[in-house]
């Protein structure tokens, strides 16, 4: 899979803007594509039945 040149091109920036160095494509393409894949894994839903579980042992936190 490869990210938009667009893309690229913003992660490039945004790379150099915060760590001051220079990455080429290939890397930012890399290392977009595995940003996206954590985000992917961190924001998923929570199942119903985790959501019931946690508020039956956290009631007051709503």
């Amino acid at each position: 899979m490869k990210l938009s040149k667009q893309a690229i091109n913003a992660y490039q920036q945004i790379h150099k803007e915060v760590f001051g160095e220079t990455i080429s494509e290939v890397d930012a393409n890399e290392s977009g594509l595995n940003l996206l894949n954590v985000i992917k894994i961190i924001h998923r839903p929570i199942p119903l039945n985790e959501m019931r579980e946690n508020e039956k042992l956290h009631p007051n936190t709503k």
